[in-house]
């Protein structure tokens, strides 16, 4: 789920990134438009060797410094390298100098390296940190629910599911794909379906939920199908005309 995932993370953390306001020219700063041209390309080994030079420069500001720290660790996670990837989000966020909007991205970036790390509360604790500068972000509340339900707090990760449906979410289908492996966790197979088919129509062909439904099958004999938000209209029952047999007079 984690190496599917990855392209729609970065492809989330570039719009944000094309948000940062932009800085002031320099040798550092002009490299920090290089590295984010090479992310945004997914070049990032590149990116990582770019960030690496500009980092170099001497007598670098602390918010150019951040946001090199920032670009690095963003490549390395795409590159698998999640402790390197780790070290550069830490160091981001220690320098102080992020507007709130980065500094809360940097904190999401941190969280995803020390979920794919095992490291679940550590994780949870960043996406945390993400809500209480973002209210009621739902990229935060989804991937603290997904933590919750790995850890078995199935009631904590479904409020945070059904927290993330609530308002603006541009990727609805994966808080009900988590409702619907909550559902399946705790034996309502029907209701399962049903968050399976709503994830599938916010995002047809969406891999995880089609998996899903084939594992479960076909509804069991009296198991009641679950409410999908799917209103389906079917044609009227055809009248049968009665059978008029005339008979000669007697």
């Amino acid at each position: 789920q984690a190496m599917r995932s990855r392209a729609v993370f970065l492809a989330f953390w570039l719009g944000l990134w094309a948000l940062a306001p932009a800085v002031a020219a320099g040798a550092a700063d002009a490299v920090l438009a290089e590295v984010s041209a090479a992310l945004a390309a997914g070049q990032y080994q590149g990116a990582v060797t770019l960030a690496g030079s500009g980092l170099a420069e001497p007598g670098l500001g602390d918010l150019t410094r951040a946001r090199l720290s920032l670009a690095r660790g963003l490549a390395r996670q795409a590159l698998g390298a999640n402790d390197e990837a780790l070290a550069d989000f830490t160091l981001a966020l220690s320098i102080a100098a992020l507007p709130p909007q980065e500094r809360a991205k940097a904190l999401f970036a941190r969280g995803v390296s020390l979920d794919r790390l095992g490291r679940l509360d550590a994780a949870a604790g960043d996406y945390s940190a993400v809500l209480r500068l973002v209210p009621g972000a739902p990229y935060a509340l989804n991937n603290r629910a997904n933590v919750r339900r790995r850890q078995g707090r199935l009631e904590e990760a479904r409020r945070d599911y059904l927290a993330a449906l609530n308002g603006a979410n541009p990727n609805p289908q994966y808080p009900y794909f988590g409702l619907g492996r909550i559902a399946e966790a705790g034996g309502d197979r029907a209701a399962a379906r049903g968050y399976y088919n709503r994830a599938l129509t916010a995002a047809p062909g969406f891999a995880l939920a089609q998996e899903r439904l084939q594992a479960l099958g076909a509804p069991k004999a009296g198991e009641a199908s679950a409410d999908t938000g799917i209103i389906v209209l079917k044609p009227p029952v055809p009248r049968t005309t009665p059978t008029i047999t005339l008979h000669p007079p007697p």
